[in-house]
């Protein structure tokens, strides 16, 4: 993670369905207010909305159990989006909204591991799906996913079930994989900076801890992970956090930047 992001601060979390809404026609006074001031200027009520749900176009998504996937932390098949898609954040690029979602599987320890994909709009209604999930838990070379435990010092050491005993500490930090699996990469958040980089928040669950994590992207698609949000307390329970942002001049809305060197989260 860049040195430039210093601070995180946690937004309430907010739950989210994949049902939209569409901002109303009528030209009423919050509107006005909207089109005549600067963003950052507008009284509260007028930030968002007024919205009414998209009665016609609801559900916009729903699960899709022909949605195959070949999954490395499960080594087999299987169909991500068969059990549910939810908790979506979406972004506007090259015109185009993208909207980044959680689906689940049916399969494994907690029937339904969690992974992120990617839908795009024409008008934020209609929404073509990508074919797999752009983050997903991904066992690296070498990892050990059936037999390991993680020591708090960020470091795996592989496990024996019969005796109950470690086998020796292995040398380097874990891969992201382990605090993902098999609970999944979850409840996706996405904000543009200046430069163009997408940064995601994302939860990463093992199944026991949520631990809130980080990740980017030039295109939406391919992601960089860059670990865990709170590195010095990697057992804490943190999930859903969202990167504040503020209005730039050419309409953008990016991650905002508070005093020489901190983006605040």
């Amino acid at each position: 993670m860049p040195e430039r992001i210093l601070t995180f601060v946690l937004l309430l979390h907010l739950t989210f369905s994949l049902p939209v809404t569409s901002q109303l026609s009528s030209r009423n006074e919050a509107e006005l207010l909207f089109e005549s001031q600067d963003p950052p200027t507008l009284p509260h009520k007028a930030c968002l909305g007024p919205f009414i749900k998209a009665t016609a176009h609801n559900p916009i998504m729903g699960p899709n159990a022909s949605s195959q996937f070949d999954c490395p932390w499960h080594g087999a098949r299987v169909a991500w989006e068969a059990k549910d898609v939810f908790n979506p954040a979406a972004i506007v690029r090259a015109g185009r909204v993208h909207m980044l979602y959680r689906a689940e599987d049916k399969v494994g320890e907690f029937a339904g591991t969690s992974r992120i994909g990617l839908a795009t709009s024409e008008d934020g209604l209609a929404f073509e799906r990508s074919g797999s999930p752009v983050l997903y838990p991904h066992p690296l070379p070498g990892d050990c996913c059936s037999k390991a435990v993680k020591h708090r010092c960020g470091h795996l050491c592989s496990y024996d079930p019969a005796s109950g005993m470690a086998q020796g500490v292995r040398d380097g930090p874990m891969s992201m994989a382990f605090f993902e699996g098999e609970g999944g990469c979850e409840d996706p958040r996405v904000v543009e900076d200046e430069s163009g980089l997408y940064w995601m928040t994302y939860t990463a669950y093992d199944g026991h801890v949520a631990r809130m994590a980080i990740a980017s992207s030039r295109d939406l698609v391919t992601w960089e992970r860059h670990g865990l949000a709170f590195k010095s307390h990697p057992n804490a329970w943190s999930k859903s956090g969202a990167i504040a942002s503020r209005y730039l001049p050419d309409g953008r809305i990016v991650a905002a930047r508070i005093g020489p060197a901190a983006q605040y989260y």
